[in-house]
């Protein structure tokens, strides 16, 4: 009989060996199955140290974190971790992990995790949900879509390893002022990606959902461009890029410039109706 508690995230994560590490392996082997957003991945030996330590940077900056693990006669066969962010100025349940092994996926459980991760977020007064979706991976985006999560933003990315020596990575002023000139703000993530080959520290670009109509696009373009050759000539090789789902132009100019579609955000508005009849039909299942 499958059973879904709640644990400590930290102390979950602490353990050696966790009790998510296979619980993860299996989430890195389906990204890599379903092509990983068209990016070279790292190796899989080592890959559940460097999602911990992703894992743990994320919680220790959220007010709030949660974990549900899903167990089969007492072995564990599935996890949720989740944590409390902002977005558009109001509180949301962000969705970090949603991750099953291959024997139990398609039998809802995934639905059943992500129902208890929203009704503990709208007991604390969260009413919206986010999720991010690599891109490829089309059923997990029609399993959120049944949900009732709609399109929110997508995320490009570009990994360009330099053909002579790595640089070190230098000062940030004048791409950040050049992406700030078209609305677009700079921010550097410090560490490398868990799972992409990426640089030691990632480039993430922000658009704002007013860019396109501020500027005509040849002009933002070229503003764009300016800003990606100085970030390589401050040795940052690997970019993010988000922009809103309605400003589809951006990820078209992106894909033509080597870029990934690398995740969909999808957001859903937390009822306190709907969540009851979400748990409701979760413990009728049982």
């Amino acid at each position: 009989m499958i059973h879904i508690d709640r644990h400590d995230p930290h102390a979950a994560l602490a353990a050696d060996p966790s009790v998510l590490e296979p619980l993860w392996l299996a989430l890195f082997d389906h990204h890599v199955a379903t092509g990983a957003a068209g990016m070279p991945t790292r190796p899989r030996a080592g890959s559940w140290q460097q999602r911990r330590g992703h894992y743990l940077d994320t919680i220790g900056g959220s007010p709030q974190a949660s974990l549900w693990i899903a167990t089969d006669d007492g072995a564990p066969v599935g996890y949720a971790l989740s944590f409390e962010d902002t977005l558009d100025g109001e509180r949301v349940e962000v969705l970090e992990s949603l991750s099953l092994l291959p024997e139990t996926r398609g039998n809802g459980l995934g639905g059943e995790l992500v129902a208890v991760v929203e009704v503990a977020a709208q007991e604390r007064g969260i009413a919206r949900g986010v999720i991010d979706v690599m891109g490829g991976n089309d059923r997990a985006l029609r399993f959120y879509h049944r949900a009732g999560y709609a399109p929110y933003s997508r995320t490009w990315m570009r990994s360009e390893f330099p053909t002579g020596a790595v640089p070190d990575l230098g000062d940030l002023a004048e791409a950040t002022a050049r992406f700030a000139e078209i609305g677009v703000r700079l921010e550097a993530t410090g560490h490398p990606d868990d799972t992409w080959e990426t640089a030691a520290s990632v480039a993430t670009l922000a658009v704002t959902g007013t860019v396109a109509d501020e500027y005509s696009q040849p002009a933002w373009w070229a503003g764009f461009d300016a800003g990606l050759r100085a970030l390589g000539d401050a040795g940052y090789w690997t970019v993010w890029c988000e922009h809103p789902e309605a400003s589809a132009w951006v990820g078209t100019g992106c894909a033509e410039r080597g870029f990934h579609h690398g995740m969909t955000r999808v957001t859903r508005e937390l009822t306190a109706a709907d969540v009851a009849v979400r748990e409701y039909d979760r413990i009728r299942g049982e």
